[in-house]
């Protein structure tokens, strides 16, 4: 778990309106706020390393860091946005939450679902609290969005929501130019390891800003698709109708 880039300090700050946890002290102050306001709904999501993406999750990487957000007006201390670091000497950070995350009364939802119960649980911690899936939510509004859009967050971001919830992709944020034997550096762009671009200070704080706007962009699309789905009627039985949120 450890990478050639510089090791991160626990006390390494964040992006402006990113509440950065990183150490058992902040760990207990950001989960009392999470019990205090457990009437919330909390978006969340993982970023990955050591994973073939080609395989299922299970048994494979680890979790670099973990991220939520439960609106704009719940302030963690720095901002609204919260992201638990979880390598170098932030390493086990994630561990403090386990209750939070096991705890059926906070309510969370995610993108995709599945991948991110399955990296947890390879952490020895499993989710509950399940709210909704945006994935299978947007599904549910439309099953047959065309094949270069699909039901991922980018492209439910880009249909569903206003430019600033867009998502830029990792790739266009983070790649670099591949060093040749020479020294010099080529045309080819390459997309590092996650968990090199988490620790080095020079993407740092705009990998913080990435792994928190999923959160932000999942609680959006969740409001948004709970709305939406309250318009689509349904029929639940055979004497019952509802809509789709009932499903």
């Amino acid at each position: 778990r450890r990478g050639l880039c510089a090791r991160v300090s626990p006390e390494a700050e964040g992006p402006p309106g990113v509440t950065v946890v990183s150490n058992e002290r902040e760990a207990e102050r950001v989960i009392g706020l999470m019990y205090k306001n457990k009437g919330r709904i909390y978006a969340c999501d993982t970023e990955v390393a050591g994973i073939d993406m080609n395989r299922s999750p299970i048994g494979q990487g680890f979790v670099t860091c973990c991220t939520f957000f439960a609106g704009d007006d719940l302030n963690f201390g720095n901002g609204p946005k919260v992201f638990i670091d979880n390598i170098d000497d932030a390493l086990g950070t994630l561990q403090y939450f386990k209750d939070a995350f096991e705890d059926e009364s906070i309510k969370m939802v995610w993108h995709n679902y599945g991948f991110d119960r399955h990296v947890l649980y390879n952490e020895g911690i499993d989710a509950m609290g399940f709210k909704g899936d945006t994935m299978h939510m947007a599904r549910l509004i439309s099953s047959s969005r065309p094949i270069d859009e699909g039901y991922s967050l980018e492209a439910l971001a880009a249909t569903y929501l206003s430019k600033e919830f867009q998502k830029i992709p990792m790739k266009e944020r983070f790649s670099r130019p591949v060093q040749l034997a020479s020294g010099a550096f080529g045309k080819r762009m390459e997309l590092p390891p996650i968990d090199d671009i988490q620790r080095d200070q020079a993407f740092r704080n705009d990998f913080i800003d990435y792994a928190t706007q999923d959160a932000v962009t999942t609680w959006h699309l969740y409001h948004r698709f709970k709305n939406l789905l309250k318009q689509l009627p349904a029929q639940l039985s055979e004497h019952g109708t509802g809509t789709n949120w009932d499903l």
